[in-house]
């Protein structure tokens, strides 16, 4: 519709730092903005820039909640920055399906993830593969490294 804002949805929005600059040059934009870890979360709903009237933060495994709960409005634009490389394989598909119920004709995602070969690859120890192209951190969280096929 004409004149109606921009909605963004981005996932796995960590403490905010994708979201509150853009709210700040765009008086526009509508931000919904979800993240697994509900202190991250906590952080975005406690920045000074936070307004309820342009930016809905919230906690949400995307392989298991349902998006639509939370998103109550036409999503022009799906970001997710380092995301899917988080999330176990065998789950990508239900996050990438539970991302499309919430983004209509038109609409488009925004990702940006690790390559296969990538330095952060090549750095991992013996011991730290759990399957090909994934691997565990020492602080335990996950990586996939993706290839252009």
């Amino acid at each position: 519709e004409c004149g109606s804002p921009l909605v963004i949805l981005e996932v796995g929005c960590g403490v905010g730092n994708f979201v509150f600059p853009l709210l700040e040059e765009d008086p526009s934009l509508f931000f919904y903005a979800c993240d697994f870890s509900p202190r991250a979360v906590q952080f975005v709903q406690e920045n000074p820039l936070y307004n309820e009237d342009r930016c809905h933060a919230f906690q949400c495994d995307i392989t298991t909640d349902t998006l639509s709960e939370h998103v109550r409005r036409p999503v022009d634009l799906v970001t997710m920055i380092f995301v899917l490389s988080a999330i176990h394989p065998d789950k990508m598909r239900l996050a990438l399906e539970n991302i499309a119920k919430v983004l209509p004709p038109g609409g488009r995602v925004l990702f940006r993830d690790y390559g296969i070969y990538d330095h952060a690859m090549l750095r991992f120890s013996r011991g730290h593969k759990l399957a090909e192209q994934f691997y565990v951190r020492q602080d335990g969280t996950r990586a996939y490294y993706f290839y252009k096929g």
